[in-house]
């Protein structure tokens, strides 16, 4: 396979050259959980369906927003960008006033969060933002509804579809919008295509030690939501590194 040009390119490339055991590892409850390269794919496939049939589509905005590093948002961010929606990473410090904006602005439809400190947020300003259909979330949390359900409803669909669109998304379309911390006013939402992120990271490679993909375990702690983290993770899957969170 050739190198990534594309965001979602990355994890298909490691599935290509050198599919992990342990890809993305994050702690769940008390235990700590692991998903597979191939695991990786076969969720962001479903995630990609079950959004297709929830009727979220090319260029529509879907916000994620987590307390923490885990394997989930690497799924969605994934299952996002392979159908040509774009992602708006927020940071979970933010106050709902800075939410109800910047969900307006970017005319989010969808939004998935951690637990239920940010599902309330996000209820709270939900009346305020007219795009906003759905809110979902990570953990368990009483009358929300769970990433799980995406994941069961996209175990079938069109994956025709799918492909369809993947193969028309160009390394030069917006993939993300990351939004500004406001601190000279409001947050400015910052325009970043495939192609910004996925050369960063290719060629960033040569600054990390070479190892034998499997072999190294790296540890993601730096929020997400920042546009250096999240480079990082695309370059780990591009070295074949196991990413701990």
């Amino acid at each position: 396979m050739e190198k990534p040009t594309r965001l979602f390119d990355f994890p298909e490339y490691q599935l290509a050259t050198s599919p992990l055991e342990k890809c993305l590892t994050s702690k769940q409850g008390d235990h700590w959980v692991s998903y597979s390269t191939q695991e990786f794919v076969d969720h962001s496939a479903a995630i990609s369906r079950a959004l297709l049939k929830l009727g979220i589509g090319p260029g529509d905005k879907v916000a994620l927003i987590s307390h923490n590093n885990r394997s989930e948002w690497n799924i969605m961010d994934i299952g996002i960008l392979q159908i040509g929606a774009i992602d708006v990473p927020i940071y979970p410090t933010m106050s709902e006033s800075d939410y109800e904006y910047i969900m307006n602005h970017a005319e989010v439809k969808m939004c998935v969060v951690s637990n239920e400190e940010l599902f309330q947020k996000v209820s709270n300003v939900m009346p305020k933002v007219a795009t906003l259909d759905a809110i979902y979330t990570f953990e368990q949390v009483s009358g929300a509804k769970n990433w799980n359900e995406l994941l069961e409803l996209g175990k079938d669909g069109d994956q025709a579809r799918v492909d369809e669109i993947k193969a028309s998304v160009d390394q030069d379309d917006l993939a993300t919008l990351i939004y500004t911390s406001g601190t000279t006013g409001l947050p400015k939402g910052v325009m970043l295509t495939h192609r910004n992120i996925a050369s960063n990271a290719v060629d960033s490679s040569v600054r990390l030690p070479q190892f034998v993909p499997g072999d190294a375990r790296v540890l993601s702690f730096l929020p997400v939501c920042h546009i250096f983290e999240r480079m990082l993770h695309y370059l780990y899957m591009y070295m074949g590194a196991q990413i701990h969170f």
